[in-house]
């Protein structure tokens, strides 16, 4: 179980959801647990995810359109991350071999938005904008 925290003006964590996390605990009373502590992992920004749809997928769409192939939105952000994310099973699998970019952290949808815009220049020889050099 995962229960996000804050550190408190004392040094102890002070959990979002209290009551879940007691009642958590209270399940477990006697028994031995493991209690890991680490910074909480920055989530994909909205502006990334802006960023995504409006450019990066826009770009695709635009790019299969002109050969031919009229492709919804959402497929073409199937195809991209089924085809450059990394994937790593123990975060959040959706079962069909890739996980939701709405679990990846703000330096894997880098990672993403970097392998697919090398994947644009190599295959169209475009650069897409970058994030800095877009204006939404």
């Amino acid at each position: 179980m995962k229960f996000s925290a804050v550190v408190g003006p004392t040094g102890g964590p002070r959990p979002h959801n209290l009551t879940g996390y007691m009642d958590w605990l209270k399940r477990r009373r006697g028994q031995r647990i493991e209690i890991e502590l680490r910074d909480e992992a920055a989530i994909r920004s909205n502006r990334q995810n802006r960023y995504w749809f409006g450019v990066v997928v826009q770009f695709f769409r635009d790019e299969w359109e002109r050969e031919g192939h009229v492709v919804p939105r959402d497929v073409v952000h199937d195809v991209l991350v089924r085809t450059f994310a990394d994937i790593d099973e123990t975060k959040t699998p959706l079962g069909n071999g890739r996980r939701s970019t709405r679990s990846m952290t703000v330096a894997e949808f880098s990672k993403l938005i970097d392998t697919v815009g090398e994947y644009a220049l190599h295959k169209y020889g475009a650069t897409i904008p970058t994030p800095e050099e877009w204006s939404e």
